[in-house]
């Protein structure tokens, strides 16, 4: 198997992010941020219009690179995986928020994942000075469950949900 390189995302990875994206998303995975985003309107429910709003994300992201870190993995030419975190300062930190995680299905369990990571705490940690990194992850989304706890990540809240955060009934 050829070496996979962790390099910074490029405008010409986007088709590719999106499509990983696409094909790893479940709905089953929808949390706080898929919701916030508009990317699902329940627990367990995505929305059709999931990888666009992605797609019009990373645009957005990759205009801002000094407090957006944009990750791909490849594998020669081949996008296998992406990671998207962001810079937030809080009253008294700077934090690194690892927005998305994803590794292409035939990719997984090859490392890739943890490479990802590895990269986004060196960018967030120790490139950028934020002194932690946090995530957010869909209540069934136990793959990666396991991969955050392998590297350290621990539990830090739950987020209790009740209602719509559909944007079709917000707007109303």
């Amino acid at each position: 198997m050829e070496q996979i390189v962790i390099r910074e995302m490029q405008h010409e990875d986007i088709n590719a992010v999106v499509d990983i994206y696409a094909e790893v998303f479940d709905g089953t995975y929808v949390g706080f941020g898929e919701l916030s985003a508009g990317m699902g309107t329940a627990p367990g429910v995505s929305c059709e219009q999931a990888p666009e709003i992605f797609r019009e994300e990373l645009k957005d992201l990759l205009c801002d690179t000094s407090t957006n870190g944009l990750f791909v993995a490849s594998c020669g030419s081949k996008v296998v995986g992406f990671a998207v975190v962001v810079l937030h300062r809080n009253n008294v930190n700077l934090e690194c928020w690892l927005n998305d995680l994803g590794v292409s299905l035939n990719w997984q369990r090859h490392g890739v994942g943890r490479n990802l990571v590895e990269r986004v705490l060196a960018w967030g940690i120790e490139e950028k000075g934020a002194k932690c990194c946090l995530l957010e992850s869909g209540v069934k989304n136990e793959t990666a469950h396991k991969l955050f706890k392998y590297m350290g990540f621990q539990p830090l809240s739950t987020v209790f949900w009740k209602g719509s955060c559909s944007s079709a009934e917000t707007e109303e």
